[in-house]
């Protein structure tokens, strides 16, 4: 593996670290309440985590293949240099530099990279297995790599390997040096089913064949008791004796997503069922399968149980395990024992309950990357006096940057741990929201969680009644943030009644773009305006897309402005007001209705054709990277224009928030929360996100100038191509289309753009508050006058005195 690739390795000196892991702890007297004896557990586990050694870096990346009670199968790759070649690792020890063009140089020193396989036991001891060759071939440019590997019950090792090879197929008048040589070479792949000793020595090797196009899927080959090799490909499944002789090939009508081999010698396949997720018994003998038998209602991915059940699923950041046919059984949750779910390689459960598995950890210090670690978790007796003091956090579903924060800091904090209480897992199949609905509940009825997750909650109404806290009093006191390191005016536009109760690390802006030639100059329009605009048009020319209806808009332009119309505070309404019912009348002019299922646009119809021929004026955007701007001007034909939509109260943009955290006024401790949660405030936390604009200014300001620095065209050695005038030459970044088949070429952004964005974010003050009750009270009665049974000062008469009501049972 090249040097380029080996700072990827997540590897590093072995480190033990034996935590006593759970629940809440005990009494000032060292005695544990009545309560606290209900809620303890009767066990946790002791966790041991174990990192890699740094000396088989010279492998890359140590892939997980597969596991056993005694250890884990893993494969890398080694450089292997030819030709009397130095390694980068010989020249640097004497004192020789490596190769300018070190990639030239590799290809000129016939450099290649053979397959290794290793075996660690849970103690992370790894040893190359010395007796291991990978397959011999006499093609240069051929690609070993082994795509399973299993402990058979002989004591031997049986692996399932691949050979890429690439054909010429062309002319016979073109060679190597031509350029269209490439366009006709296929690539053909080789499969084997190898059988070794101990060591890695090969005892036998049978050539099999699979269809054309398959791909190897490590989650999708095994080996069953007798021996014979089980494939799932695509669809079907093909099952092998080791000398490579076919067994079996069945097809199924659902997509093959795994095959386990259970404690018993049974064979299940997981695939989709009558009623979901379900597994299939796999019969060898006669290659069939039997019925299908329908898995718990998230056990979309399965894993093996082990000697103490069936089967395994990971919900979330929950373990279940469950036999087939019963209940499934909580085990634990990752987070509960210092582990990312969503990180984990594999895992076994054995027969007393101890769990062994390898996964990724998150830095801790500072300058370092993901490392590998093997893991044991071992049951013990729950002891209340050797528990860190807990603080809980509520969300409806774990983000992933969330969790990586909370494992982090449990892991590197002396005093606090935090509790991830993850609601979704009350959700049910008739009702996706009861885990919303608990949380909600609890919380106004004071029983409330130390932080909480308010991005699906009512936040107004919760900082209003003062159950989440002002987070500016620890903003002001801490010594590393202040409020200079935000957007002033995004923090600003989050107060409620002057404070700030949420966290958050980014943002995004909805808004509407149009042509300058459109919309002017306007930073804002009213409905009044809006309309003027669409009249000057072509006749014809729609506002927005097909999908904006009369709920839609109304929604849309309430969640704007529902400030105006409500305030949490006072309790006061203000639905059947003029400027209300203007809003009524101006969300009417859009379509009844709109099916998506049906709705296949035309050659021609797409948003930039619409947009480029007059027939449609606006177009809905959701600005949440550096990118967007210069690809809403491309639809724009480069003057896009941010308008927004129309309102009589100002600025038709809104904010919209991503992953905001509270401090609730019942937490145990403030400023620990605070420490906690202030990371996501920071530049480092920030630089690391994606797909949204950071909050903190020198975080965005570093990926601004990473957006606009041009990427230029290099020859074979890394220098500049010059253009006639002896300019470099801008590449383009990446191609993008917007569905009317042509593509387009993105570059870096220009000054122009950059400016255009910086004053979009400072000048948009409103925040998209969805408060989905209000918002379900507002367009249910609205519908009567839309359907036209009902005048528009009816309607909002009707809505004043529902929401009112509706609010102050609320306040």
């Amino acid at each position: 593996m090249k040097k380029t690739l080996k700072s990827l390795l997540a590897l590093a000196m072995a480190v033990l670290m034996v935590l006593s892991l759970a629940a809440c702890g005990g009494s000032e007297e060292g005695e544990t309440t009545k309560e606290e004896q209900q809620n303890n557990p009767e066990f946790t586990y002791s966790a041991k985590y174990t990192e890699f050694d740094a000396e088989h870096e010279k492998y890359g990346y140590l892939s997980t293949i597969s596991m056993n009670n005694d250890g884990i199968f893993l494969t890398g790759e080694e450089e292997i240099k030819k030709d009397g070649a130095e390694s980068e690792e010989t020249a640097d020890a004497n004192g020789t530099e490596p190769a300018a063009d070190a990639e030239s140089a590799d290809e000129e020193n016939h450099v290649t990279y053979e397959p290794r396989l290793l075996f660690a036991d849970y103690d992370s001891n790894i040893e190359v297995l010395p007796g291991y060759k990978p397959p011999e071939t006499d093609d240069d440019n051929a690609y070993f790599g082994i795509g399973s590997i299993f402990a058979a019950e002989d004591g031997n090792i049986r692996t399932i390997e691949y050979i890429n090879k690439y054909e010429y197929t062309g002319p016979d008048n073109i060679t190597k040096n031509d350029d269209e040589y490439w366009m006709y070479m296929q690539d053909k792949s080789e499969y084997y089913i190898r059988t070794l000793d101990k060591t890695g020595a090969e005892l036998s090797s049978a050539q099999i064949e699979l269809p054309e196009d398959s791909y190897l899927d490590s989650r999708n080959i095994l080996i069953d008791k007798a021996g014979n090799l089980i494939l799932g490909v695509g669809d079907g499944i093909i099952g092998f004796k080791d000398d490579g002789t076919k067994l079996f090939e069945l097809s199924n009508d659902e997509y093959i997503e795994r095959m386990l081999l259970l404690a018993d010698g049974r064979i299940v396949v997981s695939s989709w069922g009558n009623n979901g997720p379900a597994v299939f018994e796999l019969n060898t003998e006669t290659g069939k399968l039997g019925e299908p038998i329908d898995l718990p209602r998230n056990a979309y991915n399965i894993y093996s149980g082990g000697d103490k059940y069936d089967l395994c699923y990971i919900d979330g950041t929950r373990l279940y395990g469950f036999n087939i046919g019963e209940e499934p059984v909580k085990i634990l949750n990752w987070i509960d024992v210092d582990i990312c779910g969503d990180r984990i390689e594999g895992f076994n459960i054995n027969a007393d309950g101890s769990i062994v598995g390898i996964s990724m950890i998150p830095p801790v210090k500072e300058n370092d990357s993901y490392k590998t670690e093997i893991f044991k978790l071992t049951p013990q007796p729950y002891d209340p006096s050797a528990q860190k003091q807990e603080l809980s956090i509520a969300v409806m579903w774990p983000e992933q940057q969330l969790v990586d924060s909370i494992v982090k800091h449990n892991r590197s904090n002396p005093d606090y741990r935090i509790v991830l209480k993850d609601y979704s897992e009350f959700n049910t199949e008739d009702d996706y929201g009861a885990g919303r609905t608990k949380l909600l509940t609890e919380m106004l009825s004071g029983e409330m969680p130390d932080m909480v997750s308010v991005s699906s909650l009512p936040y107004t109404q919760l900082a209003s009644k003062g159950i989440i806290e002002d987070i500016y009093p620890f903003l002001d006191a801490d010594k590393d943030l202040s409020r200079d390191d935000l957007f002033e005016n995004v923090i600003k536009a989050m107060e409620v009644d002057g404070k700030l109760c949420q966290i958050f690390p980014s943002f995004s802006i909805i808004t509407a773009a149009g042509s300058a030639k459109v919309v002017g100059d306007m930073e804002s329009w009213n409905y009044k305006q809006f309309n003027e605009a669409l009249a000057s048009m072509p006749e014809g020319c729609t506002a927005f897309g097909p999908g904006v209806t009369k709920s839609a808009m109304l929604s849309g332009c309430l969640s704007m402005d529902i400030n105006m119309y409500a305030d949490w505070s006072t309790g006061e309404c203000h639905f059947d007001s003029p400027e209300f019912i203007e809003l009524l009348e101006f969300a009417n002019q859009f379509p009844k209705e709109f099916d998506y299922t049906t709705y296949e646009p035309a050659p021609g119809e797409d948003t930039m054709s619409l947009i480029a021929s007059g027939k449609q004026m606006l177009m809905d955007v959701y600005i949440s990277d550096m990118e967007s701007i210069a690809m809403d001007d491309l639809q724009f034909g480069g003057d896009a224009v941010y308008i927004g939509y129309p309102s009589n109260n100002g600025g038709g943009s809104m904010l919209s928030i991503n992953n905001g955290y509270a401090i609730t006024k019942n937490c145990k401790d403030k400023q620990a929360a605070w420490d906690f949660l202030k990371v996501f405030f920071t530049e480092k936390y920030e630089d690391n996100m994606y797909y949204s604009l950071p909050l903190n200014k020198a975080s965005f300001d570093k990926k601004l100038k990473e957006a606009m620095t041009p990427v230029y065209e290099t020859d074979e050695n890394g220098n500049y191509v010059l253009d006639e005038n002896g300019d470099k030459i801008e590449v383009s970044n990446h191609g993008v289309s917007f569905g009317n088949g042509t593509s387009y070429d993105l570059y870096a952004m220009t000054e122009a753009q950059a400016a255009k964005l910086k004053n979009l974010i400072e000048s948009t003050t409103k925040v998209s508050d969805s408060n989905s009750t209000l918002t379900e009270i507002v367009v249910e009665e609205a519908v009567p006058y839309f359907e036209g049974q009902k005048s528009a000062e009816e309607t909002a008469k009707l809505i004043q005195s529902k929401v009112n009501i509706y609010i102050n049972e609320q306040r």
